[in-house]
């Protein structure tokens, strides 16, 4: 029995998730068309798999959300999250999930260089946006030099991205679902 199997509020939020995610992607371009039979494994497992690296109390910044991946599923989870997407459509998406899910977190419809929040989070995510050196290019000034973490997870180009990086800030996690893709922690 998976975690998500045991936890029934969560079960129900991300059953109300997937219904939502296959009646809008007719509409918009949420995911790729040929992961939609697979959403649990493809988006939800996906996005479950950096609860690991995750402490309860963190505050995430969830960059270029876009069907809410990974940031809806992790606030679905208990964490305090900001998506952050430039989309106004998407944005209608997610605030439409939040509210049919219940589910309590931030919906910021900026581009990621325009947004300063009050409070800089312990960790930033991203899923799909754009390779490392830009994310933490583009979110510098999210974090606190020292403090804040960047937790991306990456596909198997990454160590064409990572050359591009300071080494000694990196730490090269294989992903838990396939041994081609990888979860990046990046020390800001």
């Amino acid at each position: 029995m998976s975690s998500v199997e045991k936890n029934s509020d969560l079960k129900l939020k991300l059953d109300i998730y997937k219904d939502l995610l296959l009646r809008w992607s007719g509409s918009l371009n949420l995911v790729a068309k040929s992961t939609l039979s697979s959403i649990e494994t493809r988006h939800f497992d996906d996005s479950l798999q950096l609860l690991p690296f995750l402490s309860f109390g963190d505050s995430i910044v969830d960059l270029g959300s876009g069907a809410g991946f990974p940031g809806m599923v992790l606030a679905m989870c208990g964490f305090n999250v900001t998506l952050v997407e430039s989309d106004q459509k998407k944005c209608v998406f997610l605030e439409n999930v939040s509210r049919e899910t219940n589910t309590s977190l931030q919906i910021v419809c900026s581009r990621v260089e325009s947004f300063y929040p009050e409070k800089k989070p312990e960790i930033i995510t991203a899923r799909a946006v754009a390779s490392v050196s830009k994310l933490i290019h583009i979110s510098k000034h999210l974090a606190l030099k020292d403090k804040t973490r960047g937790v991306f997870l990456k596909g198997e180009n990454v160590d064409v991205e990572l050359q591009e990086i300071s080494k000694d800030r990196v730490i090269k996690n294989s992903s838990f679902k396939s041994p081609k893709t990888y979860i990046i922690q990046y020390q800001y």
